[in-house]
């Protein structure tokens, strides 16, 4: 179901296979490519509103000049902003916000409730809950710490996550390094690849495989 009957007069290029679902509000020059979901839910009530004409609360939102590459999942009520770009095979979660600008790398995982700022590179896995500020390069992996089993509350709509780790500002995370739980990766700092993070990284700092050291001509 196309929501949009002017996509050709507003430069909005939909390619073959891709797929609506519920309230979609598409802004103009924005590119999506094929064999994608936008507005999905992940529940069999997709497969109801895509072959009926009525609308879900929430709208999902695609800011004027983004691109979404072949194979890549929106879900409903994501929030993309002007000029993303997100690349082949990338999951982006319930009620995900991402900035202007932001670059989304090949096959990343986003879960809900992530709210990722502008002009950042973001690749790896977010888990729920999220945050990531503006201008941050985040290659790594965001995970909860799970105190107990985590299939106890796999079916609870109502069951809170675990706290989710931040990112603040002009932060590098490097590739396949892991943060855990809820902590705060200061602003300016750098974690190195393959570091693993489980208590918070003060402002200005450089962590490299496990060494915490004065922040260097960056």
């Amino acid at each position: 179901m196309m929501y949009c009957k002017d996509f050709e007069a507003r430069g909005i290029f939909v390619g073959e296979n891709t797929r609506f679902f519920g309230s979609i509000s598409i802004e103009k020059r924005v590119q999506i490519w094929h064999h994608c979901l936008v507005g999905f839910s992940g529940k069999y009530e997709d497969f109801i509103f895509e072959h009926t004409d009525i609308d879900r609360d929430e709208v999902t939102f695609l800011g004027q000049g983004t691109v979404v590459n072949p194979f890549s999942i929106i879900f409903q009520g994501a929030k993309i902003g002007k000029n993303v770009e997100i690349n082949e095979h990338s999951r982006i979660g319930l009620r995900t916000v991402i900035g202007d600008g932001t670059k989304i790398v090949y096959g990343a995982r986003i879960y809900d409730d992530v709210a990722i700022g502008k002009r950042c590179i973001i690749a790896g896995f977010c888990c729920n809950g999220s945050k990531i500020d503006d201008e941050t390069t985040m290659m790594g992996h965001l995970i909860h710490k799970y105190p107990a089993h985590a299939i106890d509350a796999w079916n609870d709509e109502d069951a809170e996550d675990p706290p989710s780790p931040i990112i603040e500002e002009n932060a590098i995370v490097g590739y396949n390094s892991i943060i855990i739980g809820g902590v705060t990766v200061g602003r300016n700092s750098y974690i190195g690849a393959g570091t693993i993070i489980t208590c918070d990284v003060p402002p200005n700092t450089k962590v490299v495989t496990s060494r915490r050291l004065d922040i260097k001509d960056r």
